[in-house]
């Protein structure tokens, strides 16, 4: 869903990423996950989470969430067959508790009802963002190991 086009609502924008966003999104999501790394596997391993991020991370996909001229976080989606999938949502620190990370969720859920999809986020059990998308109308639909598959109908 990264149409290239900036996306602006109640003081925020949404821009398409490009190359040199790469480290921004890299520490923001290190910082954010680290925690949950460290309770599922028991430890940080910082070459293998780069890795693994590097595979993740793609560019056409993800857009940086700016507010004030600063970048606060980055989201990655994807449409697919069955929906538009949210793979990653991420708020830096410094940004956090300010509603931007609500703000940004009912733009994501308006392109999907533009587009009449549902959308699907997988998160870890014990993760408080269950509760953020919950509120927001996702329902568990399955569960795997350590996760939980939600989806938002968009009705």
């Amino acid at each position: 869903m990264n149409s290239g086009v900036v996306s602006e609502i109640q003081g925020l924008e949404l821009r398409p990423a490009v190359a040199a966003d790469f480290a921004f999104a890299r520490g923001v999501h290190h910082t954010g996950m680290r925690w949950l790394g460290e309770r599922l596997l028991g430890h940080w391993d910082v070459a293998l989470q780069d890795a693994r991020f590097e595979q993740k991370f793609v560019l056409d996909e993800v857009r940086i969430i700016v507010t004030g001229g600063d970048s606060a976080g980055y989201l990655q989606t994807a449409v697919e067959a069955d929906g538009v999938v949210l793979k990653e949502l991420h708020i830096d620190a410094a940004f956090q508790n300010r509603g931007i990370g609500t703000k940004v969720l009912g733009l994501l859920l308006g392109e999907a009802r533009r587009i009449a999809r549902p959308m699907t986020v997988t998160v870890v059990k014990f993760n408080p963002a269950l509760a953020f998308y919950q509120r927001a109308g996702f329902r568990i639909i399955s569960e795997q190991d350590q996760r939980y598959h939600l989806r938002h109908e968009n009705k």
